[in-house]
């Protein structure tokens, strides 16, 4: 994830805000994945373009707590957004992915998405630059 501990520092009036503020846009959506006990477990969120030029393109960001990994958590919250994309006009799917995070991308890929570039020094993870590959998958339309 891209905040680390103690980064999220919004108070609940802030959270409320950019909540409706994602409610009112169809191309942006978040997503849950939540266990029988009502815990918190995985989260997508796709944030679609603001413009008419990039409207149809949506950014994930998706993680799973380690404690759920290789459950298919991670698979059905992508399969989930590829179908609500269908439903509101976005046609490509883009995200980045640490290139040391194999796991990642092995689920990445296996859902259809694929490397577009690398991102050099894209990041500062624990005082080091982290590269990050860029990669995106296409919706077609109906």
């Amino acid at each position: 994830m891209m905040l680390e501990p103690g980064e999220r520092d919004q108070d609940l009036e802030r959270q409320c805000a950019e909540l409706r503020s994602v409610l009112a846009r169809a191309n942006h959506a978040i997503l849950l994945a939540v266990t029988e006990d009502q815990r918190l477990a995985g989260y997508l969120e796709a944030e679609g373009g603001r413009f008419r030029r990039n409207r149809h393109t949506a950014t994930i960001v998706l993680g799973v707590l380690n404690v759920y990994h290789k459950q298919g958590i991670g698979t059905r919250l992508l399969q989930s957004v590829e179908a609500w994309a269908g439903t509101c006009g976005v046609r490509r799917l883009e995200l980045t992915v640490m290139v040391h995070n194999r796991v990642a991308q092995a689920l990445y890929t296996k859902m259809g998405f694929v490397i577009e570039g690398r991102r050099q020094w894209s990041l500062l993870v624990d005082g080091a630059f982290v590269d990050e590959y860029s990669m995106a998958k296409l919706i077609p339309a109906d």
